[in-house]
C-alpha cells in the first residue's frame, strides 16, 4: 500500500503500525540505541534496531510515520527524512507489554516516539 511518493520513490506504511495522534505528547523515557535497518514485506516496512551486541529489536513508530526503500529512509509525519539505513541512533520510548497484540510472535517491540 503506497501512501505518498517522491519522484520514483513510493512511501510505505510501517509495521507494526503505531498509534495516531501522539506526536508532540509526552512519551515514555526508556532509551534504546543501535543501528537502523528495515525490511519491506507485503507493502509494509518493518524497522529494526540492531544493538551493539548484535541483538535485533523491532521498532514501532507513530502511525503518521512511513518509509521509503532502496535505500531505506524513515520519514516523519511531514515527510522529512529522520533516519537512514545504517544510521546510529538513540531512540526515546519504551517496550510494548508482552501481551500487547501488536507484539504477538515478534519478540520485544520498542515503541519509539523520537529519534536522536
Amino acid at each position: 500500500m503506497e501512501l505518498s511518493s517522491a519522484p520514483g520513490r513510493p512511501a510505505y506504511p510501517l509495521s507494526p503500525r503505531g498509534p495516531l495522534g501522539l506526536i508532540g505528547r509526552p512519551g515514555r523515557l526508556a532509551r534504546a540505541e543501535g543501528t537502523l535497518d528495515a525490511d519491506l514485506c507485503n507493502g509494509e516496512v518493518s524497522v529494526w534496531l540492531t544493538g551493539f551486541r548484535g541483538d535485533r529489536i523491532l521498532t514501532m513508530w507513530p502511525g503518521e510515520y512511513r518509509a521509503r526503500v532502496e535505500p531505506f529512509e524513515l520519514l516523519d509525519e511531514v515527510g522529512q527524512v529522520i533516519a537512514r539505513a545504517g544510521d546510529q541512533v538513540q531512540l526515546g520510548g519504551g517496550f510494548l507489554p508482552a501481551d500487547d497484540p501488536r507484539a504477538t510472535d515478534l519478540g520485544p517491540v520498542f515503541f519509539a516516539h523520537r529519534a536522536v
